[in-house]
């Protein structure tokens, strides 16, 4: 168990509310936008392009990071006194 003083916990708490509204929002705006990009794709006949390749490792990028601060949130659930 790790002890931390209230206010840092409190802290950590409001930090990780603060991130994770915006990480869920970025994570649907690039799945948009990845949506968007394929569909043109198919439109002109091609399978990649320059944006596509981008928009996917924007959206890992942000898929991970917010996998990174879920974890993080059970970690502070589960091992803080």
């Amino acid at each position: 168990m790790i002890d931390l003083s209230p206010p840092v916990i409190l802290g950590l708490l409001i930090a990780s509310a603060v991130a994770l509204p915006f990480l869920i929002v970025g994570l649907v705006y690039w799945s948009i936008l990845i949506h968007k990009e394929r569909k043109e794709l198919r439109i002109r006949g091609q399978k990649f392009s320059k944006n596509f390749f981008k928009f996917f490792i924007l959206y890992l990028l942000v898929l991970l990071t917010l996998g990174d601060l879920l974890a993080f949130i059970v970690f502070l659930a589960t091992y803080v006194k």
